[in-house]
């Protein structure tokens, strides 16, 4: 019960909504400029025009206080080897100045030539949207400086300033990434916004660790080992054989997903932003990886099941698998509502409902074995690992009724079509969102 309840609560206080209202669309989009905008924890429009030798941009964003807003053109759609214009706000006064985001760095640093090509500058700040327009010849000699008669990913970034330095962006202002390429001597209205493959197979191979596969065989150890008594599967209880292989797939499930992310960014991240609780996220995912490697360790070394300190170890078996289970689904609350997902908000609901079902099919369960089976559920308590005890006689041991036992396979296998649902479903989300 009380894994159910810090779980619940752990729902509650997560669950909120959030939404962005876009920039209204430059009209002459696609007809007389090219143009790219969204939303990622802000809304973003550029816009630009080949005119002579030159590019004319507009760049607008979503502001709540003074900073900047920039674009970057990148040969991918990653941070890191891009060169930069930033339109810097202090004041009231707005500056424009080339800067660069360094290989590797993942912050960008003024350059000596931070006017070089600029001309026709403008900016001002109005009902929270901040505005800016900018000429730049197309052509560069500085290789920190990009000719734009090449192609490039664009990134719409904003964010704090120190003096004119462009500062880091936190987990809340993550860049506006274009899909594709843009040609600054068309008029292309880019549409979509480049997807991170790797944070989604990171949380792919979350879901289906945790919300499918721990949510079924956490509930096969704590209810159904009175279930099947009478089989065995390759030499152990079939019970014990089901358990241990779902929680083995969910063990490289998540092995798999931690390597994944921490390819992807490639060094330790702390997610710099705005609540305590978002910054968390890639301190527990250490922390359940470090439970779901420790989990299987003491299972491999259990004492016998008649062994004076075998209690020892099922409680501790349980408690660190309960605290693995809860840490693992907090953490996947956390991680869709960080804006590197890209996941729409209502996707938290799906996983409350989720958490709320596999607390109370819990409780049924626990009701159910206390009160319709006579007590079988602390009865089967007896019921090890292993059916021979050292002399080589059968254990005693506590079984459920054949009516029970086939009530009790209905409701499991109706728990893991709802589970299999839910995974299913967040899993589908986060690919195509």
């Amino acid at each position: 019960m009380l894994r159910q309840l810090l779980l619940l609560i752990s729902c509650q206080t997560l669950i909120h909504t959030h939404g962005d209202a876009a920039i209204p669309k430059d009209p002459e989009c696609g007809l007389t400029k090219g143009c790219f905008s969204g939303c990622i924890g802000g809304c973003y429009e550029t816009t630009w025009k080949e005119v002579g030798d030159s590019i004319e941009f507009t760049l607008k964003a979503e502001v709540t206080t003074e900073g900047f807003i920039a674009i970057g053109f990148s040969d991918d759609n990653k941070m890191g080897s891009d060169s930069a214009i930033g339109c810097v706000n202090t004041g009231g006064s707005v500056q424009v100045l080339n800067s660069f985001n360094a290989a590797g760095a993942k912050f960008n640093q003024p350059i000596p030539n931070n006017k070089l090509g600029l001309s026709s500058e403008s900016g001002s700040v109005a009902n929270g949207l901040f505005t800016c327009s900018f000429t730049r010849k197309t052509l560069s000699t500085d290789n920190q400086i990009y000719s734009l008669n090449n192609d490039y990913y664009i990134l719409l970034a904003k964010g704090p300033v120190s003096g004119t330095a462009l500062g880091r962006h936190d987990l809340t202002n993550l860049p506006l990434v274009s899909a594709q390429m843009a040609d600054f001597q068309s008029t292309t209205d880019l549409t979509g916004t480049a997807v991170n493959i790797m944070v989604k197979l990171h949380g792919c191979l979350m879901i289906f660790a945790w919300i499918f596969l721990a949510s079924i065989g956490i509930v096969l150890a704590r209810f159904y080992k009175p279930v099947w008594s009478d089989k065995k599967m390759l030499g152990e209880a079939y019970w014990f054989q089901l358990h241990r292989s779902l929680m083995i797939l969910a063990t490289l499930a998540v092995i798999a997903g931690i390597v994944v992310i921490f390819v992807d960014v490639g060094k330790w991240s702390q997610l710099i932003g705005q609540t305590d609780w978002k910054r968390a996220h890639p301190y527990i995912g250490v922390v359940v990886g470090g439970v779901v490697l420790l989990n299987p360790l003491m299972a491999l070394f259990r004492p016998h099941p008649e062994d004076k300190y075998r209690y020892i170890f099922s409680w501790a078996h349980w408690a660190v698998g309960t605290l693995g289970h809860l840490l693992a689904v907090l953490n996947i609350f956390i991680g869709v509502e960080l804006p590197a997902a890209k996941a729409p908000s209502w996707l938290i609901i799906v996983l409350a409902v989720y958490a709320g079902y596999q607390i109370l099919f819990e409780i049924f369960l626990e009701i159910y074995d206390n009160c319709c089976t006579g007590g079988a559920k602390k009865k089967s308590e007896m019921y090890e690992l292993h059916e021979k005890s050292t002399l080589g006689q059968p254990q005693q041991q506590s079984t459920d009724s054949g009516k029970d036992q086939g009530m009790k396979k209905v409701f499991l296998a109706v728990h893991a079509l709802v589970i299999l649902g839910f995974a299913a479903t967040l899993i589908i989300v986060v690919i195509i969102s």
